[in-house]
């Protein structure tokens, strides 16, 4: 299984025979199979690699992304393939309608909404309130549902102590979820690359100053297993640190592998993004929003 690969220490990336070298004065070289990477985390800012390392990890499409002073993710590198299907995808992907991708994001955000309430009610809230706005939703959501659902949402999963428009930035529950989701966004990223879409044109977000809308669109379907993973570490098991411990980042990073049902077929993260992708490249294809596939959580 395609995993993480974390680093966290000053080191020197390079490749050799189809592994990548993790050197470093104190403990030597360290080999990783290529093959078994899926995603590099590189959280210090005293590494350095080399151009055959990045060259290798745009081959393999693996997802490179940097971190802060404060140890938050602010970058990713993505493989860029300069193939006929990147080709034919884009050109595609330029040609949605209006009303095609209002239709789709209908399909999302009715997606995002059932797995929020299906949370709440894995975890015993009651959602008898919010369930009836499931069947409010309209075409690309011109009565914003999927806002309406969230003020809910976000009041009762965390006692009401994390705003849903702020979610008081000083909180260490606020840094666990925006670097959960931060490995979230790589991974969509990822796919949508692999699969010849271009992040920058989105289906809802439009925003000229950010290249990854349709990363954005595409990521709110799962943003719920970060939910989860957060009210579990701080809510359930009382975790009071004030800071992201490597151990609490590693847990985040850990949900890539986490189990997915599309059409009653399980899957990791990373399999469900590219099976839920590849419905949108056919919906695209086929000009039939229909075709997007359902994504949701495996609790079992």
């Amino acid at each position: 299984m395609s995993s993480v690969l974390y680093i966290a220490n000053p080191c020197y990336l390079s490749i050799k025979d189809a592994n990548i070298m993790v050197s470093t004065d104190k403990d030597g070289a360290t080999r990783v199979p290529i093959d078994d990477v899926s995603v590099v985390v590189l959280e210090n800012n005293y590494s350095s690699m080399s151009s055959a390392f990045m060259s290798h990890l745009a081959e393999k499409n693996i997802v490179l992304f940097t971190c802060d002073n404060s140890f938050m993710p602010n970058g990713i590198f993505l493989p860029f393939h300069q193939h006929s299907r990147y080709t034919e995808v884009s050109n595609l992907q330029l040609e949605w309608s209006e009303p095609f991708r209002k239709s789709v994001w209908k399909r999302i955000v009715t997606n995002k909404v059932q797995n929020q309430i299906e949370l709440l009610d894995y975890f015993g809230f009651n959602t008898i309130e919010v369930t009836p706005y499931i069947n409010k939703i309209k075409s690309g959501d011109n009565t914003n549902i999927e806002a309406t659902v969230a003020s809910y949402y976000w009041s009762i999963i965390f006692s009401n102590t994390l705003n849903y428009y702020t979610r008081n930035i000083d909180d260490i529950r606020n840094s666990a979820l925006n670097y959960g989701y931060a490995v979230v966004r790589s991974a969509v990223a990822r796919g949508l690359v692999a699969s010849g879409f271009t992040p920058f044109f989105g289906l809802h977000h439009k925003n000229k100053l950010n290249s990854f809308n349709l990363v954005d669109d595409i990521m709110e379907v799962f943003r719920c297993v970060v939910d989860r993973e957060v009210y579990l570490i701080f809510e359930e098991e009382g975790l009071n640190d004030d800071i992201l411990t490597k151990d609490l980042k590693k847990r985040l990073i850990s949900l890539l592998k986490s189990k997915w049902i599309i059409e009653d077929t399980n899957y990791s993260m990373l399999s469900s993004i590219t099976v839920y992708i590849d419905s949108l490249k056919q919906a695209t294809k086929a000009r039939n929003s229909n075709l997007l596939k359902k994504v949701k959580l495996n609790y079992e």
